[in-house]
């Protein structure tokens, strides 16, 4: 049985700040979440920006989940990054090797960061 994901959005300048206040990223709500995310992505965001400070254990569906966001975010322009993930989460990605895939930071104003510098007209 899925349920409805506890999921905080902010946007700002073109950017979209995704919280996701869930201890447990699993197959409960890996569905709900695809789903918003699907949604955010069809808006055509320059920026998604997922806040996974709250979890503290994510299963295989939620990975998927994500993984699957950051192709379509990709095919479409969209630039996707994860930020605060607890020590536990963040073994698991490495352990998995995705953190070779999926850009991960230690937190917001490290995002910041890299898009400010990103930002900056060539000259």
């Amino acid at each position: 049985m899925t349920k409805e994901p506890n999921i905080i959005l902010e946007t700002e300048a073109g950017t979209i700040w995704m919280r996701i206040e869930e201890v447990e990223a699993s197959l409960k709500i890996s569905d709900k979440t695809q789903e918003k995310i699907i949604a955010i992505l069809e808006e055509k965001p320059a920026k998604l920006a997922i806040d996974m400070h709250k979890v503290d254990f994510i299963d295989s569906a939620f990975l998927g989940v994500l993984i699957s966001s950051f192709k379509e975010a990709k095919k479409q322009g969209t630039d996707i990054v994860l930020y605060n993930l607890r020590s536990n989460v963040r073994a698991i990605f490495s352990l998995t090797r995705l953190d070779t895939i999926l850009p991960i930071f230690p937190d917001k104003q490290a995002v910041e960061e890299k898009w400010k510098i990103d930002d900056r007209p060539l000259s």
